[in-house]
């Protein structure tokens, strides 16, 4: 994984306040997600578990955004919302997450 322990620290804080007890789960994908690559923009995926706060994050997306590049600087971030629903629907995401990091999960 390509990514410091600092910049995984910082998206899972940004997060947490509305995601947590939600049963969520952070991903890193992409290029950063494998040691051999190199360049690249960070590429992280949240899969909720509710369609109800799937809206809510997207709602909220550029403000997230937002607070990610206010602690980590001006990098490409792709960020990505999902639901567990929406997931199985998408061939472009289950075949990111099949080499995919698993950064966070949120229990219930």
């Amino acid at each position: 994984m390509r990514l410091k322990s600092e910049q995984v620290d910082v998206f899972i804080r940004v997060l947490d306040s509305y995601v947590n007890g939600s049963g969520s789960q952070l991903y890193l994908y992409g290029s950063r997600s494998q040691d051999h690559l190199k360049g690249g923009d960070i590429d992280i995926l949240l899969i909720v578990s509710e369609e109800k706060l799937l809206k809510q994050i997207q709602n909220l997306k550029i403000k997230i955004l937002t607070l990610f590049k206010k602690e980590l600087g001006e990098r490409r971030i792709d960020f990505l919302i999902s639901s567990h629903d929406r997931l199985t629907r998408d061939p472009f995401l289950n075949e990111a997450l099949k080499t995919a990091i698993l950064l966070k999960e949120w229990q219930k």
